[in-house]
């Protein structure tokens, strides 16, 4: 009797440990519902998925932010690394800028990634910045009074970064557009499955690369680098 019970107990630990090791390796969801996002099209989203970025970004294993199906309005949203380890976001849902632009915490600016290796954005999800509502709002055109900026090179050096199962529609011609620094280069973007047509009636979507070779997989359209410039 003893001895079986020993047995069962020396099982239930073998079981206990194996499932440990294969738990360890998995990598790590964080869904940003579990963090409070309503994805109802009217609640401010933007802190929501901020919180579960910066746990998916402090975690030491491979992570993934899972943006489900629904209409998350968010505000400013700056996913800024560096990152423990390889993130993933796996973007299904509808992202929409604020209805009225002055509620824009960063300006002009609505979404930034910066700092980051290893991203992987994937899914069928959408980022609609409301450009035709933000455009009859910007006074800069009626008023003249329009800030005049500089133009500096980038020294952000972009890496590791990987865009697949992208699908939609564009409403310019250039529909993928990857622009880096000619003093830093993008290191190893990858491409796969992306299908973005062109809406409008001035020829076929096209894309534009700027000193970036993206390697390709899958089947992308347009067809990655259609246009290369210098800047």
């Amino acid at each position: 009797m003893s001895s079986l019970t020993i047995s069962r107990s020396s099982t239930f630990f073998i079981i206990f440990f194996f499932l440990c090791l294969i738990t360890n390796g998995l990598a790590a969801d964080f869904h940003v519902k579990r963090y409070g996002a309503k994805a109802n099209g009217n609640s401010d989203d933007s802190q929501a998925i901020m919180r579960a970025w910066k746990d998916a970004c402090m975690s030491r294993k491979a992570s993934k932010v899972v943006i489900s199906g629904g209409r998350y309005v968010v505000n400013s949203m700056k996913f800024k690394g560096p990152c423990m380890a390889p993130i993933h976001i796996q973007m299904e849902g509808r992202l929409e800028a604020p209805l009225n632009i002055q509620h824009m915490k960063s300006g002009d600016n609505w979404i930034i990634f910066e700092y980051i290796n290893a991203l992987t954005i994937s899914g069928k999800g959408i980022f609609d910045g409301r450009g035709s509502l933000a455009w009859k709002q910007n006074q800069c055109a009626s008023s003249g009074k329009c800030d005049s900026l500089p133009i500096i090179p980038s020294r952000v050096a972009i890496s590791d970064v990987g865009f697949r199962n992208i699908v939609g529609t564009s409403t310019t011609r250039v529909a993928v557009k990857l622009v880096c620094s000619r003093g830093y280069p993008c290191k190893n973007v990858k491409l796969s499955n992306i299908n973005l047509r062109y809406i409008g009636t001035n020829g076929t979507a096209i894309s534009e690369c700027s000193n970036v070779k993206p390697t390709i997989s899958g089947r992308v359209m347009p067809p990655a680098c259609t246009r290369a410039f210098a800047i």
